[in-house]
């Protein structure tokens, strides 16, 4: 269950620099790359998003940055309206939203795609397939609302990915509530399975 059911509630409860940040760089690409539950609120998903932006990509990433209880700084995705973000990423084509989900044990690790964008649900299927990920079709939470904040890109349609906390413990020597901060192979190769996808995508 929410605390708060968009950012204007949010906002009047909690301080910008002191419970959360946002991190914003605003590039020419055809695509944004967004973690909506970064920081501690869904631990590893900043530098997920983050390595996948490079230095070549948008970026938006709203991070919890309690000493506890980042959780209760969850929007669902549909109900995700932070302004700056809404601002950005209404200038790009298309939306990968970087999302983490809790594993039914720690010994899963798989990548749920969702989102209204079948092309770019085929690409990232294939290049992660490909490079040795398990991928599943996201059932529970599709992401095939038309509010949900992938599919708020010019094309109307997007796609996000919900990485398994199994897989995301992977990718990080120290994974921790506040992110994992050490990266190992698994995270590079996912990266490099991402950017691939989203350059085919721009052919």
């Amino acid at each position: 269950m929410n605390r708060y059911y968009n950012f204007h509630e949010l906002s009047q409860h909690e301080i910008r620099g002191t419970d959360y940040s946002i991190k914003i760089h605003s590039r020419s690409s055809h695509v944004v790359v967004i973690a909506p539950h970064g920081g501690g609120i869904e631990p590893g998903t900043s530098e997920i998003a983050a390595r996948i932006v490079s230095d070549d990509l948008g970026m938006y990433l709203f991070e919890g940055i309690k000493t506890k209880g980042n959780g209760q700084l969850h929007l669902t995705s549909t109900h995700f309206d932070e302004p700056e973000c809404l601002t950005l990423i209404r200038t790009y084509r298309s939306v990968l939203t970087i999302h983490g989900c809790r594993s039914r044990s720690l010994a899963e690790e798989a990548v749920y795609v969702g989102g209204l964008h079948a092309q770019f649900r085929h690409l990232l299927t294939r290049y992660l397939e490909n490079n040795g990920f398990h991928v599943l079709d996201d059932n529970q939470t599709k992401g095939t609302s038309p509010v949900n904040i992938c599919n708020k890109g010019t094309l109307g349609a997007g796609v996000q990915l919900e990485i398994s906390e199994g897989l995301r413990r992977k990718m990080f020597r120290n994974f921790s509530a506040g992110g994992g901060k050490s990266p190992l192979s698994t995270l590079n190769e996912f990266v490099c399975a991402i950017r691939s996808a989203i350059h085919a995508l721009g052919r």
